[in-house]
C-alpha cells in the first residue's frame, strides 16, 4: 500500500517543508515574542538526489518547500559569516519524512550575531547596550572603560551579577561588587553567575584540637579538664552577629561574639574525647543562623589527645611596659657653674648668664647587649641657682622596667655617657647623675677636630671684626652663649679638644 502511495504522491507531488528563520536576540534558543524574522537566508532540501533544492527566506523569514514527492529529506540553513546558529543546536540540521503527501511546517531555525558586544543592539532587554553591559568587560565592571571587550560574547544579563544593575544597593556593579567575585574577594576571579545581593554569612569548622580548660589562680596555672577547641571562620558574605551553639559530639558551647567577614574564633566545648575515636563538630547546630550554605557546618576527624600537663604550674611574671621619664642635669662646658676638660670645677671663667636658657636633650637607652632600645627628648632650663639645666625627657616608645645604659647630647656638645647602669621604671620618672657636657662641636658631627676649629677661626672677632662669619656660623661657634666669639670661647676649645670623639 505504501509503494502505490508513494507512486501516487509522485504522480500529484503535494508534499511541502515550510518554516522559518527568527534572530535570537537574546541567544536563549528560543523564539520569542519580540525576535523577528530573518530575510534572505538559503534554506536548503536534500533528499536521495544528488542536488539539494535551494529556497531563500522571504521578507517574515519564512520559507516553503512545495511538491515534494514521499520521500526522506533532511533540511539545514546556510549560516551566514557573523552569525552563530542557536537553534536547532544538536543537530543542527532537521530530518523529514514525507508520506501520503503530507505538509511539515515548523522547522524552523534561530540565529544570533557571533559578537553581541559591538553590534549597537541591547540582545539581553537589560537596557544595557554594549560597552554599558557588565558581560562586554573583561572584569565585569561597566564603569570601568578600559576593560570592555567589543569582540565579547556578552550581553547574557540573565541574573543580577550581569544584568549591569546594582541589586543589592551598595553603591556597586556587577564586576565591581565583591559579591560577584569567588569568596567575595575583589581579588578573585569575576562569576557573572553569582547572585548580586546574597549576602549571607557561611560558617565552617576550619581546624580543631584538643587542650586543657586551664584557669588561673593566685600565680598558677591549674588543669581543670579536656576539651575541644574548635576554630569557627565565617566564609560567607556577611557578618555573624546572632549568637550560636557548636557542638563537639553530645556537648554544647554558646557563642555571642560576632565574626566579620573571613575571620575565625577559637570555641572551647567542655568534652573529653578519646584517642583513636572519631569527633563530629557542628557550627551553627541549632540552625541559628541563616546562612548561604546549610550543608558545610560539620566537621569530622580523630583528634590526637595531648599529655595532660602538670597541675598548677607557676604563672610568669607578666613584664610590663610603659614610657619612661628622665630627670635631666647637664652642666655645658664654659657656662653656669662648669668648667673644661682641663679643670671641670674651674669655673671662673663661665658665663653665669647665657643668652639660650631653653636647649633641646636628646637621650639614648642601651639594654645589656648595647642595643638603642629607645630614645627621648625633652627640654632643659639654665638654672642660675645650680649653674645647669634642668628637665624632664620622656621615651617616645614604652620600655620595660630593666636596666640600661643612657647617653646624652645638646646641640654643639659631644654626646656623653651617664655615669654607671641606669635602673628605669616603666611610668615612673628617674632622676640621673649630673652630666658634664663637652662643648665646642661646632659642626654637630659628634667630635671635635680641624673643621670645628675653622669655623671658630672664622668668627673670631677679638680684636678686629670677623669677615668670614654668618649669624649661623656664630651662634655654633659662641661657646660660652655671651654673644661674642672671642678669646674666652678660643681658650675653651683648646681645653676642650683633649676629648673626643663623643661617647
Amino acid at each position: 500500500l505504501d509503494g502505490i502511495y508513494k507512486q501516487i504522491s509522485e504522480v500529484l507531488a503535494k508534499g511541502s517543508v515550510a518554516g522559518s528563520v527568527f534572530n535570537d536576540t537574546n541567544s536563549n534558543g528560543q523564539l520569542d515574542a519580540n525576535e523577528q524574522g530573518m530575510p534572505g537566508w538559503i534554506i536548503q532540501l536534500y533528499s536521495s538526489a544528488t542536488t539539494p533544492q535551494t529556497i531563500t527566506t522571504d521578507s517574515t523569514g519564512s520559507y516553503t518547500f512545495p511538491n515534494l514527492c514521499d520521500d526522506t529529506y533532511t533540511v539545514r540553513q546556510v549560516l551566514q559569516s557573523g552569525w552563530k546558529q542557536t537553534y536547532p543546536v544538536t543537530p543542527k540540521d532537521y530530518a523529514v519524512s514525507l508520506t501520503n503527501g503530507n505538509a511539515v511546517t515548523d522547522k524552523i531555525f534561530g540565529n544570533s550575531k557571533g559578537t553581541r558586544c559591538s553590534d549597537g543592539i541591547d540582545n539581553d532587554g537589560n537596557g544595557f547596550i554594549d560597552a554599558k553591559d557588565s558581560t562586554c568587560h573583561t572584569d565585569g565592571n561597566p564603569d570601568n572603560p578600559s576593560s570592555y571587550d567589543p569582540n565579547k560574547d556578552g550581553e547574557r544579563g540573565s541574573n543580577t551579577c550581569s544584568d549591569s544593575k546594582d541589586n543589592n544597593g551598595n553603591g556597586k556593579k556587577d564586576g565591581a561588587d565583591p559579591i560577584c567575585h569567588v569568596d567575595g574577594d575583589l581579588t578573585k576571579p569575576y562569576d557573572p553567575d553569582l547572585p548580586e545581593g546574597a549576602n549571607k554569612p557561611d560558617l565552617i569548622i576550619s581546624t580543631a584540637s584538643i587542650s586543657y580548660n586551664n584557669t588561673t589562680g593566685s600565680g598558677f596555672i591549674c588543669s581543670t579538664g579536656t576539651g575541644v577547641i574548635a576554630t569557627v571562620k565565617n566564609q560567607g558574605k556577611s557578618v555573624v552577629t546572632s549568637p550560636f551553639i557548636v557542638k563537639a559530639n553530645d556537648t554544647s558551647a554558646s557563642v555571642s561574639a560576632s565574626i566579620e567577614v573571613g575571620a575565625s574564633i577559637n570555641v572551647f566545648i567542655p568534652t573529653s574525647p578519646s584517642n583513636g575515636v572519631q569527633t563530629t563538630i557542628l557550627a551553627d547546630a541549632n540552625n541559628q543562623i541563616d546562612e548561604s550554605n546549610e550543608s558545610n557546618n560539620q566537621f569530622s576527624q580523630q583528634i590526637a589527645v595531648p599529655t595532660q600537663p602538670l597541675e598548677c604550674i607557676p604563672t610568669p611574671t607578666p613584664v610590663t611596659s610603659a614610657k619612661a621619664s628622665l630627670a635631666l642635669n647637664l652642666l655645658l662646658h664654659g657656662i653656669g657653674s662648669s668648667g673644661d676638660n682641663a679643670n671641670p670645677t674651674a669655673n671662673s671663667l663661665s658665663n653665669k648668664n647665657p643668652l639660650t636658657k631653653e636647649r633641646t636633650a636628646i637621650v639614648s637607652l642601651f639594654d645589656v647587649n648595647n642595643n638603642l632600645v629607645a630614645t627621648a627628648e625633652g627640654k632643659i632650663t639654665y638654672s642660675s641657682a645650680s649653674g645647669s639645666f634642668q628637665g624632664i625627657a620622656t621615651t617616645s616608645a614604652t620600655i620595660p622596667t630593666g636596666k640600661y645604659a643612657i647617653k646624652v647630647r645638646t646641640k654643639n656638645h659631644l654626646t656623653r655617657l651617664v655615669t654607671g647602669i641606669q635602673t628605669l621604671t616603666s611610668n615612673q620618672t628617674t632622676t640621673l647623675p649630673a652630666v658634664e657636657v663637652v662643648a665646642g662641636d661646632a659642626k654637630e658631627d659628634n667630635r671635635l677636630d680641624i673643621m670645628d676649629y675653622n669655623l671658630l677661626l672664622d668668627c673670631y672677632s677679638d680684636l678686629e671684626a670677623s669677615t668670614a662669619c654668618s649669624p649661623e656660623k656664630k651662634l655654633t661657634t659662641d661657646f660660652n652663649d655671651d654673644g661674642s666669639v672671642n678669646q674666652i670661647d678660643y681658650n675653651l676649645f683648646l681645653r676642650e679638644i683633649s676629648t673626643q670623639p663623643g661617647e
